[in-house]
């Protein structure tokens, strides 16, 4: 994204806030300040009938060689797919087979696969060295050495919330989000076993056949950004460790009240939908 123009700063800041956010284009169309400011002058968020296109066009940097119609987005239910789903379908055909390569190596597995699996994946598919960059660039995968760490949904390393899919080794999930992400990216029924981090009470969510059954009855969600992280951060550090299960409406309550957060507490059917538009999409169909 790209802004040149007076204050585009302001107007640039308010661009990075909602990527972070990971918001779609239909809740930035909805978005709007009590107070009108410079970014709201100059346009952003964009009207609601600019917002609501059929085709999105995404301008990215650090994309070397690709071209912004490359990466426009032509699915017809893209206005669905956020975050993860709708920067894994900007990417060309065969890096989205890499990262659904890497994710179905999770699943198989329970564990992360390293960088010498996801080279070798890579030179199957036709892609060099430079694929596992493109796809760190994405916010897709990230590497810490030698071992993949993040991919969304999945965490390389133990987490507060883990899934066991029918059939599947338990894998642990990056965020309370990720973690009901799962089992619809999969299209598999399965248990999400995770922690309150407030006091380590246990929330279960299972899903069988299409019901989604949470225990204790009251358990919430907590969908938050760190406020200290600084502009380096990537959304695994920001918004991840803070997107949390809570076992009761109170409990989220607290733990918001008592960190620099920047959050809000979501519902369960509203939880378990934004887990299915994040990563529904990513694997390309039940597995």
């Amino acid at each position: 994204m790209h802004a040149v123009a007076d204050s585009a700063g302001e107007i640039i800041a308010a661009a990075v806030y909602a990527i972070r956010a990971q918001m779609t284009v239909s809740e930035l169309a909805g978005t709007w300040a009590r107070y009108l400011t410079m970014s709201e002058h100059c346009g952003w968020p964009p009207s609601p009938s600019a917002a609501t296109r059929q085709t999105v066009l995404l301008r990215l940097t650090g994309s070397p060689g690709r071209t912004t119609e490359e990466l426009t987005m032509t699915s017809p239910h893209e206005d669905f797919w956020i975050g993860s789903a709708s920067r894994q379908a900007a990417l060309a055909a065969p890096t989205r087979d890499l990262h659904r390569a890497v994710l179905r190596r999770f699943l198989d597995v329970g564990a992360p696969p390293n960088l010498s699996w996801v080279r070798e994946a890579a030179a199957e598919l036709g892609l060099g060295d430079s694929a596992v960059a493109e796809l760190e660039t994405a916010d897709l995968v990230h590497l810490d050495g030698e071992v993949v760490v993040v991919a969304y949904p999945f965490s390389g390393r133990p987490t507060r919330q883990q899934v066991e899919l029918d059939g599947f080794p338990a894998v642990y999930a990056m965020c309370a989000i990720d973690a009901l992400g799962i089992p619809a990216m999969a299209g598999r029924d399965g248990r999400i076993s995770a922690a309150d981090p407030r006091d380590d009470s246990p929330v279960v969510v299972s899903a069988r056949a299409g019901t989604w059954t949470w225990t204790p009855a009251g358990a919430v969600v907590v969908f938050a950004c760190a406020g200290d992280c600084g502009m380096d951060c990537a959304s695994w550090e920001v918004m991840c460790p803070n997107t949390t299960f809570h076992a009761s409406r109170d409990s989220a309550q607290a733990y918001l009240a008592a960190r620099d957060l920047d959050g809000h507490i979501l519902d369960q059917p509203t939880a378990v939908e934004r887990g299915k538009r994040n990563f529904g999409s990513l694997l390309g169909g039940p597995v």
